[in-house]
């Protein structure tokens, strides 16, 4: 298993580089609020995202050469991306939960087999708890969503401002602390070949 392991290594790395700058996006997210630094931080947002995407296509490349499965997800990959340009429609959000989920569950299942002829089932049961909690997440998103869709004019308009921004705020943490998870998961997952 040499050269495969290289190159699972090496895509596995990629990927994670790529979350770890999607950490950083999202720190220049909040920085991009106070106003001396938004503009710099609106700039570090655009190159980041743009360098993040080419490792996370570099990762996806280096592994497709192991697993053609690998393929579906840089195809998932693309077409959320294209489906982020018409980011002004309600219904792509719904369609962004679910290719991203899509394209995680198959890395993350493709990659628990490898990880498993490595014998390190302990850390595609960690790939396995990010997935549920993705799930879950994805789940609750996709409601709260829905909710603020339905939401019409009988609705108290103040506490409906609240409860979206606590849902919100919300979202943001688990989606931070499930980012971080995966982070780990794909670190540990490298580290095994």
């Amino acid at each position: 298993m040499g050269e495969q392991s290289i190159l699972m290594r090496k895509g596995l790395d990629k990927l994670y580089t790529s979350l770890l700058i999607s950490v950083m996006i999202m720190i220049c997210a909040i920085l991009a609020f106070i106003p001396i630094l938004g503009l710099l931080a609106m700039v570090a947002m655009l190159v980041g995202s743009l360098v993040s995407l080419v490792f996370e296509i570099q990762g996806i490349l280096k592994l497709k050469q192991v697993d053609g499965r690998y393929t579906t997800v840089l195809i998932l990959y693309v077409v959320n991306f294209l489906c982020g340009l018409f980011d002004d429609l309600a219904v792509m959000d719904l369609v962004e939960t679910v290719l991203s989920l899509a394209a995680m569950w198959i890395l993350i299942n493709t990659t628990n087999e490898y990880l498993e002829q490595v014998g390190r089932s302990d850390v595609a049961a960690k790939g396995r708890r990010v997935l549920a909690i993705n799930i879950g997440l994805s789940v609750a998103s996709v409601v709260i969503s829905a909710l603020s869709l339905m939401a019409d004019s009988t609705w108290d308009l103040g506490v409906l401002a609240v409860s979206a921004g606590v849902f919100a705020v919300l979202t943001l943490v688990l989606g931070l602390v499930t980012l971080v998870l995966y982070i780990s998961y794909l670190g540990n997952a490298r580290d095994s070949f």
